[in-house]
């Protein structure tokens, strides 16, 4: 005796979706850590580019405050100016904000594509259950009429 149970073709459908679902899902959720990987890679190499010249920079600050009365606020403005420290600073937030604006970017446009994949594979999905309940049960259904 066979016990064994037909997978009947509807049944077939939705164990294919279910499949696609999983591969979209690891694609997405793969995509995502490579990009916040490169980002955070990205802003890793920023600050080391920055920390030789923010050392400079605060050498030279440290230079031109020299023996002078450090809490003058006159002297503090000067040795900034002079050294650079609150270019650098203003600098390095304006490149930080470059590449977040980048890969958010990136970001939204990946997410996007991946709605517009996901909406065409449920459609077909739709489609194909609508086309094959149509046959199993000799009734028409259509998609468009959901």
């Amino acid at each position: 005796m066979n016990n064994q149970r037909k997978i009947e073709q509807l049944e077939k459908s939705f164990i294919a979706i279910d499949e696609q679902l999983e591969l979209f899902e690891k694609q997405h959720s793969s995509t995502i850590k490579n990009y916040l990987k490169s980002w955070q890679e990205e802003l890793d190499a920023l600050t080391e580019r920055y920390k030789k010249s923010e050392k400079s920079a605060q050498q030279k600050y440290d230079e031109t405050i020299g023996d002078s009365d450090p809490n003058d606020q006159n002297n503090i403005a000067y040795a900034t100016h002079i050294s650079g420290i609150d270019y650098l600073a203003h600098k390095k937030q304006e490149d930080i904000e470059e590449i977040k604006a980048k890969y958010s970017d990136f970001l939204d446009l990946f997410s996007k594509s991946t709605l517009i994949g996901l909406y065409s594979l449920n459609e077909n999905f739709l489609s194909k259950i609508c086309e094959l309940s149509s046959q199993t049960f000799a009734k028409k259904n259509k998609a468009f009429t959901f």
